[in-house]
């Protein structure tokens, strides 16, 4: 799974055998990947719900050319919502809309 505000890859799975679960998009590769609150994207999803995923690391684009109005509907800046033992700084996260 890799969408292009990810520079090309952000989850990875390897299928072993053809009774693997399609249900899948795999672990995240150099980046984070947390569900939230579809509603509410400073909040994480309770697990099992559904949710948005949103993605953050140093892969992610710094927004859309020439577009400041998609970049701040698409881009979440200046809440960090990652778990207190991952939080450092001020992440950037990307909402993919999945």
């Amino acid at each position: 799974y890799g969408p292009t505000e990810t520079t090309v890859i952000a989850t990875c799975h390897v299928f072993q055998s053809t009774s693997d679960s399609p249900n899948t998009i795999g672990r995240t590769h150099n980046l984070r990947g947390l569900v939230v609150d579809a509603n509410d994207h400073t909040k994480l999803a309770p697990i099992g719900c559904v949710g948005e995923l949103v993605i953050q690391g140093p892969t992610l684009a710094r927004g859309y050319f020439n577009d400041d109005s998609k970049t701040s509907e698409s881009f979440i800046e200046g809440v960090n919502i990652l778990p207190a033992n991952l939080a450092t700084g001020n992440p950037r996260f990307y909402k993919t809309g999945d």
